[in-house]
């Protein structure tokens, strides 16, 4: 638990970094004349892997991450951290929910048809509601070995909503955050 509470302090800071990243490519896209920037970061297909400067206690926290839009928009529906928390052997997947998310029910992670995980969702913060996921190897070499794969959360109405998750270049940015 201590290490869930270290990690969501860890993937605030990195998520608010990562955020900030992302968002002037949003901006840019709807401007016809300006073509896209490719937010920093070390990009592997639909998976991007962002190393922030070390804070001040000299602890350097990659996280590879994916954030998914409402295409018509470009209004963030989910964001999907995925690192090794300070001190930590296993990662930890943490999935910024869209508020509005019956908090009970918490989400399930499915790849293919097969559900990988429950996810209890801890808290809900102006950019959505955290709910974070420890990676088991099991878990890992599905996430590696599937192309695509959703949330499945239920609304405030009670209506069950998949939101898509891609896992192209998931494998690729994991095996860059392992290098450290």
């Amino acid at each position: 638990m201590q290490l869930l509470l270290k990690l969501g302090r860890v993937v605030l800071a990195v998520a608010t970094c990562f955020t900030l990243t992302l968002t002037p490519v949003l901006a840019q896209e709807k401007a016809p004349a300006a073509a896209p920037k490719q937010p920093p970061g070390k990009h592997f297909q639909d998976w991007v892997v962002v190393c922030p400067a070390p804070g001040a206690d000299g602890e350097k926290v990659c996280q590879a991450g994916q954030k998914v839009t409402i295409k018509e928009s470009g209004k963030q529906l989910m964001q999907v951290l995925v690192g090794f928390p300070p001190d930590a052997k296993t990662p930890i997947a943490v999935f910024f929910l869209p508020l509005g998310v019956l908090l009970q029910q918490g989400a399930k992670l499915v790849v293919g048809e097969t559900e990988l995980g429950r996810l209890a969702i801890q808290r809900c913060e102006p950019n959505g509601c955290i709910a974070p996921l420890q990676l088991s190897d099991d878990i890992l070499g599905k996430l590696r070995a599937g192309t695509t794969g959703k949330i499945v959360v239920t609304n405030a109405e009670g209506k069950t909503l998949d939101i898509p998750l891609s896992l192209k270049g998931f494998s690729s940015a994991f095996a860059e955050l392992q290098k450290g």
